[in-house]
This record gives C-alpha cells, sequence and structure tokens, in this order.
C-alpha cells in the first residue's frame, strides 16, 4: 500500500492511494538509495559509496547498521530480503572480482557470506526456488535453498541482453508473487565508445575516449557532441 523512495537526503514513503509523503529517516549522503520493503515493516537499504546496508522501521525511526565495509569493498548495495525476512541478500562492489558478487547476510548479527560471483544483486523467487542474477548481460536463474542459503547445480539461462552496467550491481529485473518476470533491455558494460557511421553503417571515427555515455546531441555545425 505503500512506496518508498530517496528525495533530498531523506528515505520518503508515500500512500499509493494519494496523500503527503511521510519522512522515515535521513540519510547520510544525498544519493538515490537501493533498498528492500519486508513484510514485517523493516526496510534495508543502502545509498551511495562507501555505503553499508541500513535497516530502519518502515513507519520511521533511527536507522541501524547492518553490514560493515571489509577493506577493498566499495558498497553494499541492491538488497533484497529472503523470504524469512531475517536474511538480506545484496551485491558487493570490491576491489577485486574475487570478492565482488552477491552475498547473504542475516539482519541481527551482519555477518557476511558470499554467494556466487555476479555483475548485478540477486532476487530469489520461491515459486521456482531459484536465485536470479545477471553475469556478462545474461539473466540466469540458480537452484537455491533459503534455509541454508546456499546454491546448487548450474545456473539456466533466462534472457539475453538484460541491462546491468548503468550502475554497479544493478538489478534492473524483478518478479511478481505470480512468478510474472520483468527486466530492462540494455547494455551489460558501463564502457562505451561515441563513434562516427556512414550511411551503410561503417564506422569512420571515433569521439572522445571509453566512458559510460548516456544520450547524446550533436552541435547544430556538427564540431561538437554534449553527453551525459
Amino acid at each position: 500500500r505503500f512506496v518508498a523512495y530517496g528525495a533530498q537526503g531523506k528515505l520518503m514513503r508515500i500512500a499509493v492511494a494519494g496523500g503527503p509523503p511521510q519522512i522515515v529517516c535521513s540519510l547520510s549522503m544525498n544519493d538515490a538509495p537501493t533498498g528492500a520493503w519486508g513484510r514485517d515493516g523493516v526496510i534495508v537499504f543502502s545509498h551511495g559509496d562507501n555505503s553499508p546496508l541500513f535497516r530502519v522501521p518502515a513507519g520511521g525511526g533511527q536507522p541501524m547498521q547492518v553490514t560493515m565495509l571489509r577493506a577493498g569493498d566499495s558498497r553494499h548495495t541492491w538488497p533484497t530480503l529472503l523470504p524469512d525476512g531475517r536474511h538480506v541478500l545484496f551485491y558487493v562492489s570490491a576491489a577485486s572480482e574475487e570478492t565482488s558478487g552477491i552475498y547473504v547476510a542475516p539482519l541481527d548479527t551482519g555477518e557476511l557470506t558470499r554467494v556466487l560471483a555476479a555483475d548485478t544483486g540477486g532476487i530469489y523467487t520461491p515459486q521456482a526456488g531459484r536465485l536470479l542474477f545477471v553475469r556478462q548481460g545474461t539473466l540466469l536463474a540458480q537452484s537455491f535453498d533459503p534455509n541454508t542459503r546456499t546454491p546448487s547445480g548450474e545456473p539456466l539461462p533466462v534472457a539475453e541482453r538484460v541491462e546491468s552496467g548503468t550502475f554497479v550491481g544493478m538489478v534492473a529485473f524483478s518478479v511478481s508473487d505470480t512468478g510474472v518476470l520483468a527486466y530492462g533491455i540494455g547494455s551489460s558494460s558501463n564502457t562505451l565508445q561515441m563513434v562516427w557511421v556512414d550511411r551503410a553503417g561503417r564506422t569512420i571515427g571515433t569521439v572522445g575516449p571509453q566512458a559510460n555515455y548516456r544520450g547524446l546531441d550533436i552541435s547544430p555545425d556538427g564540431t561538437q557532441v554534449a553527453a551525459h
């Protein structure tokens, strides 16, 4: 019946039926949070670089830190709660591929356990008993036991060209309680190159360095380009 979101350095909630927004808590960084709303009225969230996970009552209150950043961790983000409401899946962005990936932690202790290597956070689907995540642009489904919090077997491909490179660990997919899957199509890499092409589609030149470009606009004289 409510939607939670970040705005102006605060975690907010608003009723779907309408009405004024309410402040849940303040954020230490003015950055868009990623979060999960548990069935027991707890919101788990992360916000920006150098942020661990926090928990706060959905009705408002003082956030409590759940996880601790280890040496080499840059952020814990994109949390989703397991069906028991006491364990959270999330993405760890770290300095090495061996320590990045999907982790699980209990809300009471915050002890980190690595589940598997991935390019995004993960979502557990009780209907199928599988954990969804993205590697190299492919959405995969891995058998997963929510009681032991361990994967098994080989992952199965579900969809290709799933967006995963716009933000670190970005979860651009979701599964409803009825088992319907929705996902965004896009780039699996955050390194892009602007190029000139001729009318036959052949590359005739490059523009600027490789970067995470979103949105282009060429100047009227064709000599400059504005890019986000």
